[in-house]
């Protein structure tokens, strides 16, 4: 029965990958859309060849440029960056940004403020340049 099972997958995995040469791609229809890569858009970011630190979901800053924090998928940051009410919170983002911080901070959700007020020593440093969005360390 076993073998039955695993010869049944492998001719199905068989049949999918090479449809277009048996020709059967007209009856085995398969959306491949979301599987495929999308081709680069040409995004205009400000900020090159520097170390970042991107607060939001936008990772088109890293294409271009070094990060230097564990901070790199915004969901998984959300642990740090979501609950800055905890002191244990502030305490992680502090030891994990202060020995290596980086030149840009392009904040895309509005925490800067917030950030300065609470950890001066590590956020305060940081000056808005022309777009309202992006910090750079003094």
């Amino acid at each position: 029965m076993l073998n039955t099972v695993f010869m049944v997958v492998l001719a199905g995995v068989v049949l999918l990958r090479y449809r277009s040469v048996l020709g059967l791609q007209d009856f085995l229809l398969v959306d491949e859309s979301p599987l495929l890569l999308h081709e680069e858009q040409v995004v205009t970011v400000p900020v090159k060849n520097s170390t970042v630190l991107v607060l939001g979901n936008d990772i088109s800053y890293y294409a271009h440029n070094k990060p230097v924090t564990p901070y790199l998928n915004w969901k998984l940051a959300q642990r740090h960056f979501g609950r800055l009410s905890e002191y244990r919170a502030i305490f992680l983002l502090h030891e994990n940004i202060a020995h290596e911080q980086p030149a840009y901070i392009i904040d895309k959700v509005g925490l800067m403020p917030e950030l300065a007020y609470k950890l001066p020593d590590v956020f305060g440093k940081y000056e808005q340049t022309k777009d309202p969005n992006i910090y750079k360390l003094n």
